[in-house]
């Protein structure tokens, strides 16, 4: 099985290998990491992206060994090997975590890897992959006091659609 996956990732990657100079994801990889080194945290960072952010914002996490929250960004776990700046995190799947609304196609992209949180998301293909939308289905998950004006005004739910989803992540304990 590991041969498989060695073939399946070499495979994918071969655009990869043959393109990589014409990528701009390498330059973005770059000035994060810059920003990130020339930056003195004096707290704990969490790295947080959306979309191809929030790939590099895995990618960056796992480099640095830090928490890295992706919003509807492509997984890595076939492409990570490519990378030049392959992790120093041995606790990747623990740190990396990835918001995946349903419908959404580009979390599709790859296989996520660390801990994935499916969201419902009742909405079209294309809104599935709106940050307000998928914040406001994890506030109404986490029962954020602020949820219902967050969703109304930034996610532009209607009440409706807010109890329903409100109603659907309802947990009996």
């Amino acid at each position: 099985e590991e041969e498989t996956f060695a073939f399946e990732e070499y495979g994918f990657s071969i655009p990869y290998r043959i393109l990589f100079e014409y990528f701009i994801v390498d330059q973005y990889l770059n000035d994060l990491i810059d920003a990130y080194e020339n930056n003195n945290f004096t707290q704990n960072v969490i790295i947080v992206g959306h979309s191809l952010g929030g790939g590099l914002a895995k990618i960056l996490g796992k480099y640095k060994s830090k928490q890295a929250l992706s919003l509807s960004g492509p997984g890595m776990n076939t492409f990570h090997s490519l990378w030049k700046y392959e992790g120093t995190s041995e606790y990747f799947d623990l740190t990396s975590i990835d918001i995946v609304p349903d419908l959404d196609l580009v979390p599709r992209v790859d296989i996520s890897g660390g801990t994935v949180f499916r969201l419902l998301c009742l909405n079209t293909t294309l809104n599935c992959h709106s940050k307000e939308l998928s914040l406001c289905e994890s506030m109404i998950m986490c029962r954020n006091p602020n949820a219902r004006e967050y969703c109304r005004n930034m996610a532009k739910i209607s009440d409706k659609d807010y109890e329903m989803l409100f109603n659907a992540t309802e947990f009996d304990v």
